[in-house]
């Protein structure tokens, strides 16, 4: 008989509560917010144009849009990519809810593909096997796309799918490593 998880009656994994995370708030930062709220600017104002043009800056970017979480951050990037209504869009499992909601919000839907076990990241090897499920074989199937429809750009080589859309982008975390890709692929059954 299969276990129950604890959600439909069965026996909890742990007693006590596991934290959410913690933070790291040092005098400096409670001075600053103490400074925000005895000002007239407790919400926008110039304390936020500061800190998008200094974060602009930092990043090497022209702007910058401050946002409230990482949840709201997620929804603004799928919606900037336009992510829209029946669009798949790949992310981990072992990751917040945020990361597929923002694609729901956006009308997208959420494919999940496995980590890598030993850096925890998305399993590039998994994904290029989920991408190629995607992408049907010219020399088996007929199609009426033309095969420079979609250019992988860090390949000579063109391959078909007249519904995909597939941007390779730099993962921030490893922009160094020119080996590491973060994929992202976007149905474009509209």
């Amino acid at each position: 008989m299969p276990l129950k998880l604890a959600i439909e009656g069965g026996k909890p994994i742990r007693e006590d509560f596991l934290s959410y995370g913690r933070q790291w708030i040092d005098r400096k930062d409670i001075q600053a917010v103490v400074e925000i709220l005895s000002s007239d600017w407790l919400t926008q104002g110039p304390k936020v144009r500061e800190f998008e043009e200094k974060f602009a800056k930092y990043c090497g970017a022209k702007f910058a849009v401050a946002v409230n979480n990482g949840t709201n951050a997620l929804f603004a990037a799928c919606f900037a990519a336009g992510i829209g209504k029946g669009d798949e869009v790949v992310t981990s499992p072992l990751t917040f809810v945020a990361s597929a909601n923002c694609i729901l919000y956006c009308g997208g839907i959420p494919k999940f593909v496995d980590i890598d076990a030993k850096t925890y990241n998305l399993d590039t090897e998994k994904l290029e096997e989920y991408i190629s499920s995607k992408i049907p074989n010219p020399n088996t199937t007929k199609s009426k796309t033309n095969p420079k429809q979609i250019q992988n750009p860090n390949t000579t080589k063109s391959q078909t799918n007249p519904k995909s859309q597939i941007q390779i982008l730099p993962n921030p975390k490893q922009i160094q490593n020119p080996k590491s890709k973060y994929y992202q692929i976007q149905n474009k059954s509209k």
